[in-house]
């Protein structure tokens, strides 16, 4: 079972790239994603590691559209299930970054997994909200035997 949960102990410092993620970069203010930790293609990952990923804008929990949810956030294992875990939210500013922290129910098992994030997820910022992400990213890492 995946849950979410809201915190703010969790600090990221920007390491610059996506490691070859491809995000939106059109329309206006589009939410972007600033980093995500295992890089895309990362191998030998460490069972116990998180998803980290920083977006250019505050995020809402939530079920609505546009929210962080298990819906718009979520590993998958190789044959496509969701893999339990706790979705944390942080902010380094509430209007300005957040920080998605994915952490597994159990460590990983080796093999490979992707990080899902959902196309309609939109940030929030004091102007309003950003427009939304307008592409699905698949980000795929191997943990290591």
């Amino acid at each position: 079972m995946r849950a979410i949960a809201c915190g703010v102990g969790v600090l990221a410092i920007l390491l610059g790239g996506c490691g070859g993620v491809e995000v939106n970069t059109q329309g206006s203010d589009p939410l972007r994603l600033l980093d995500l930790s295992p890089r895309l293609g990362e191998t030998d990952v460490s069972p116990d590691a998180q998803v980290v990923a920083v977006f250019s804008a505050g995020m809402v929990l939530g079920t609505d559209e546009g929210e962080l949810g298990e819906d718009t956030f979520f590993v998958e294992n190789a044959a496509g299930s969701p893999v339990a875990g706790l979705v944390e939210l942080s902010a380094l500013d509430a209007e300005e970054l957040a920080t998605v922290v994915f952490t597994p129910d159990a460590p990983f098992a080796p093999g490979t997994y992707t990080v899902v994030i959902a196309d309609s997820l939109v940030g929030h910022t004091d102007a309003g909200d950003t427009e939304p992400l307008s592409v699905t990213i698949r980000s795929g890492f191997e943990v290591a035997p």
